[in-house]
């Protein structure tokens, strides 16, 4: 995507979320975590186009297209700008995903809550993230590949315990209250 068709995509939806909410949106989130290559003009027209913050990079061992590791918690990825990144685990010298989607639907809790227990002493937030239809309690039953419906379907129905169980032994907080936003 170019700079002005990003600008063109995004910009509407703003506008559509606003409406729908009667709220400023403050942040971003690209589809299937697509950022990873442009990363520096991706964030300066996010940040011109009035937004505070970005979760659209999985800090996942290295980044394939730069060579360079990625930061695992909220850092200024520019000036004045946010990246949230989801929850990771440490493992081998690598960093793996830990807090939302598929792999909070296969890691046991125990694991999970271990993990973020030891972000939270180094004093780290962990971003966990979740999809509305991860709550469904129909799954659609398509005809799909066995290994697209364990990712995308597997284990679906674990992620109401699992995030009750982490709301009982966490604080969260939305970006929007971390950052102090109206």
């Amino acid at each position: 995507m170019t700079q002005k068709e990003f600008i063109s995509d995004v910009t509407p939806s703003l506008g559509i979320l606003r409406n729908m909410t009667g709220k400023k949106i403050w942040g971003y989130r690209a589809p299937t975590w697509s950022i990873a290559k442009d990363v520096d003009w991706t964030m300066r027209t996010l940040k011109s186009i009035g937004l505070k913050y970005d979760s659209s990079i999985y800090p996942i061992s290295k980044n394939i297209f730069t060579g360079h590791k990625k930061q695992r918690f909220a850092h200024d990825i520019i000036k004045d700008f946010k990246e949230f990144p989801p929850a990771t685990f440490q493992f081998g010298g690598g960093s793996f995903p830990l807090s939302g989607g598929t792999f909070l639907r296969y890691w046991p809790v125990s694991f999970v809550r271990r993990n973020i227990e030891k972000m939270n002493h180094a004093r780290q937030a962990a971003m966990i993230y979740f999809y509305p239809w991860e709550f469904y309690k129909d799954i659609p039953q398509k005809k799909i590949p066995a290994w697209k419906y364990a990712v995308q379907w597997g284990n679906v129905r674990c992620v109401r315990p699992k995030v009750e169980c982490l709301l009982q032994n966490f604080k969260f907080l939305s970006i929007r209250d971390v950052l102090n936003l109206v």
